[in-house]
C-alpha cells in the first residue's frame, strides 16, 4: 500500500488540537562517542510528530552534542551501554511509569540504526493508526526453521522488526506489557538480546490477545527473502518505508548497493551526502570504497564562492628537472595563491631552485627552503617540514617524481596522472575542502599503468607490509581497529602525493621520529618504515574522523572492456606458463607478453 505524505492546515488549530500526543523513546549508541550528521536529521524531521522526545544514549556525548540533542528532545539522558536497546528501552519506559505512558496516545521505540526518514513519518503514523491495530512497526521478518543464532529451539518466529515499534496506550498500559519488560534483563551479546526480546515480542503481544500490524509486510507480500531491511533495501524503497537500515549498505551486495543512491534520489528528497559522509567515516577505506562513491566532485559553478582557503605546498626537489613543471601547473592552477615549501638534499639544489623560481617564476612565494640530508626519499623531509604546515586550512605534498626502476615513459605518465589529478583539478579540491568539513585527504586514483594485471604492486602478496603496517600503526597513536594482516588491498597514494588537512594527519607528523629509525640508502623497493608511511594517510585521516576523495584522471582511465580484455589476456596466459611448466610464470615475462598481447596490430 503506497504511503502519501498529508499535510496538516496551518491555519487550522482544532486540527492541530486533535494530533494524537505520541512519546518517542530514542535510543543512541556510537563507539565513538560522536553524534552522527544522520541522526541530528532524523531527530529534526520527526520533532513535529512527536508531542515527546526522550533521547537516551547509551554511550557518551560531548558538550556541543549534548546541545544539540537538547535542541531537538525534550529530554536527553546519558547511560552505559548494558543491555543494548532494548535494556535502554526498559529502564526509559520505567522512568516513565504508568502515569507518563498514560498522558499519551501511543508509544514508539526507535534506534539509530536507520537512515531516514525517508518519506514523511507523520504519513506512516496516521495511516497505521487509522488501521486499528494495537502495535505496529515498519518491517517484519519472516518465520525461519533451522539452525541460526537467533532461533530459539531451531525456530525464528516472525515478528515485527525492532529498530521502530508503536504501542498504543491500551497496550502500553496493559498487564502483558508491563510483564514482559520486567523480564528484560541486561544481555551482554547482541544475538541473545535479539533472541530473547526482540523475536519474542510480537508472538507474546498476539498471545496475549493483541492485533498486530505491519507497513511492509515482507511475509506475505512479494519479497523474497527472510529479512528484506538488509536484504531487500530497494524492495523497502519502492514500498516507501521511511527508515533504511546502515547495515543494508554492508550486507546488500557490495557491487549493487551503489545502485541504491540513485534509487534514493529517485523515490525521495533525502540527502544521500548524510549516508555517504556516514559511511566513509564509519568503516575502513577499502570497504567504504566499494559501498560508496569517494570520487572528488567537479565544482559546482553556479554555487557561490566558499571561503577561501590558505594553502601551503611542499615540494621535495631531488631531480631539479622535473621541478620546473611542477611550478608551472602551480602557477597556471592555483594563481600563485599557495605558500610553497621546498626541501632538497644538496646547496647545490637549493642554489638552483632559488634561481628557477627567481627568474621563471617570481610570483610564487617561496616560503622556505630547507636542505637536509639524502635521507627517507620524500617522505622524511616532509614529515620535517609538516609541523609548519599546521596552521594552513589545506595543504599539499608533492615530489619531483620519475621512476627509475621503470620504462622511462611509464615514469613521465605516472607523474603527468598524479599533477593532473592534484594540481589540474585545483579548483574541485579547493571547494571540496572549503565544503566538507569532515573531508581529510584527496589522493590521486590508481596510475594507469598500475590498472591492468599483473599488477606492479600487490597488497595481498606483500606480506612484509602486512606485519609492519600494524606496529607503525601502534606507534603512531591510531587506535581504530584495522585488520592489516588480513587485508586484500589498501587505500593509498601510489607515488605517495596529496592533498590534506593538517589536523587529519597529525599523528604521522608528531609522532617523535628519530633519525635512527629512517632507513639509508640504497633502500628495498618495499617493506620499509617509509614503505609503511606512505600506504597509512588514508588510513590516518579516517582514524582522526575524516574522510577522503579520489581524484581521477578521467583522460586516462581505462574502460571496462580494457579491463576485460587485459584481466582475460592475463587470464590466458597464466593458464599457459601453468600448464608447461611446474615453476610459476614470473612477473616479468607475463607483462613482456601482456604488452605485446594489447599493443595494436
Amino acid at each position: 500500500m503506497g504511503i502519501t505524505a498529508t499535510a496538516s492546515s496551518p491555519s487550522s488549530k482544532s486540527r492541530r488540537a486533535r494530533r494524537p500526543r505520541r512519546l518517542l523513546l530514542f535510543v543512541h549508541y556510537n563507539k565513538w562517542g560522536n553524534l552522527a550528521d544522520y541522526v541530528v536529521y532524523l531527530l529534526k524531521r520527526v520533532r513535529k510528530v512527536y508531542a515527546r522526545i526522550v533521547f537516551i544514549s547509551n554511550s557518551p556525548l560531548s558538550e556541543e552534542a549534548r546541545r544539540i540533542v537538547a535542541g531537538l528532545c525534550d529530554e536527553v539522558r546519558e547511560r552505559e551501554n548494558t543491555g543494548f536497546d532494548f535494556y535502554a528501552w526498559k529502564v526509559a519506559l520505567d522512568h516513565e511509569g504508568p502515569e507518563g505512558l498514560a498522558r499519551h496516545d501511543s508509544v514508539t521505540l526507535m534506534n539509530d540504526t536507520c537512515f531516514g526518514p525517508l518519506f514523511e513519518l507523520e504519513a506512516v503514523h496516521r495511516e497505521m493508526e487509522a488501521r486499528g491495530a494495537d502495535f505496529w512497526g515498519l518491517t517484519n521478518h519472516r518465520e525461519e526453521l533451522g539452525d541460526d543464532p537467533l532461533a530459539t529451539d531451531g525456530r525464528i518466529p516472525e515478528h515485527i522488526q525492532s529498530y521502530f515499534l508503536c504501542f498504543n496506550k491500551k497496550t502500553a498500559l496493559s498487564a502483558p506489557f508491563a510483564d514482559f519488560w520486567r523480564a528484560v534483563e541486561p544481555e551482554t551479546g547482541v544475538e541473545a538480546c535479539i533472541r530473547k526480546y526482540e523475536t519474542q515480542l510480537t508472538p507474546y503481544l498476539c498471545r496475549h490477545g493483541f492485533k498486530p500490524a505491519v507497513l511492509c509486510d515482507a511475509a506475505r507480500e512479494e519479497a523474497e527473502v527472510s529479512n528484506v531491511t538488509t536484504q531487500e533495501p530497494g524492495y523497502l524503497l519502492q514500498k516507501k518505508n521511511p527508515l533504511l537500515k546502515v547495515k543494508a549498505f554492508f550486507t546488500y551486495n557490495p557491487p549493487e548497493t551503489r545502485y541504491l543512491f540513485p534509487l534514493i534520489r529517485q523515490h525521495s528528497r533525502y540527502p544521500v551526502s548524510l549516508i555517504r559522509d556516514h559511511l566513509g567515516r564509519l568503516v575502513s577505506p577499502e570497504v567504504s570504497v566499494h559501498i560508496v562513491s569517494h570520487d572528488l566532485p567537479k565544482k559546482k559553478r553556479a554555487r557561490a564562492k566558499p571561503p577561501r582557503q590558505r594553502i601551503a605546498i611542499h615540494i621535495h626537489v631531488f631531480y631539479p628537472d622535473i621541478l620546473r613543471q611542477i611550478l608551472t601547473r602551480i602557477t597556471e592552477r592555483l594563481r600563485a595563491r599557495a605558500d610553497i615549501f621546498l626541501t632538497t638534499d644538496s646547496e647545490a639544489k637549493a642554489a638552483e631552485c632559488r634561481e628557477m623560481l627567481a627568474k621563471e617564476f617570481p610570483g610564487l612565494n617561496l616560503r622556505k627552503l630547507v636542505v637536509c640530508e639524502n635521507l627517507g626519499r620524500d617522505v622524511w623531509p616532509w614529515l620535517q617540514v609538516a609541523p609548519e604546515l599546521a596552521g594552513y586550512d589545506m595543504a599539499c605534498h608533492l615530489h619531483t617524481k620519475k621512476a627509475p626502476t621503470a620504462n622511462r615513459l611509464f615514469g613521465e605518465l605516472w607523474l603527468d596522472e598524479l599533477l593532473e589529478s592534484l594540481l589540474d583539478r585545483f579548483e574541485d579540491i579547493e571547494d571540496a575542502f572549503a565544503r566538507q568539513p569532515g573531508l581529510g585527504i584527496v589522493i590521486p586514483d590508481i596510475p594507469s599503468g598500475f590498472r591492468f594485471p599483473p599488477l606492479p604492486y600487490s597488497y595481498e602478496q606483500d606480506q612484509d607490509m602486512k606485519k609492519l603496517l600494524p606496529k607503525v600503526w601502534a606507534r603512531i597513536g591510531c587506535t581504530r581497529e584495522v585488520d592489516f594482516p588480513n587485508l586484500s588491498m589498501l587505500v593509498f597514494s601510489y607515488g605517495n602525493m596529496f592533498w590534506y588537512r593538517p589536523a587529519a594527519l597529525a599523528p604521522l607528523w608528531q609522532t617523535p621520529w628519530a633519525r635512527r629509525d629512517i632507513p639509508e640508502e640504497p633502500l628495498p623497493t618495499n617493506g620499509t618504515l617509509l614503505h609503511a608511511l606512505e600506504r597509512l594517510p588514508v588510513y590516518v585521516a579516517w582514524d582522526q574522523g575524516y574522510d577522503y576523495r579520489i581524484s581521477r584522471q578521467l583522460e586516462t582511465q581505462p574502460s571496462g572492456f580494457q579491463n576485460e580484455r587485459a584481466f582475460g589476456e592475463y587470464r590466458r596466459l597464466h593458464a599457459q606458463a601453468a600448464s608447461r611448466s611446474t615453476k610459476p610464470a614470473t612477473l616479468e615475462l607475463l607483462r613482456a607478453k601482456m604488452r605485446r598481447r594489447l599493443s595494436p596490430k
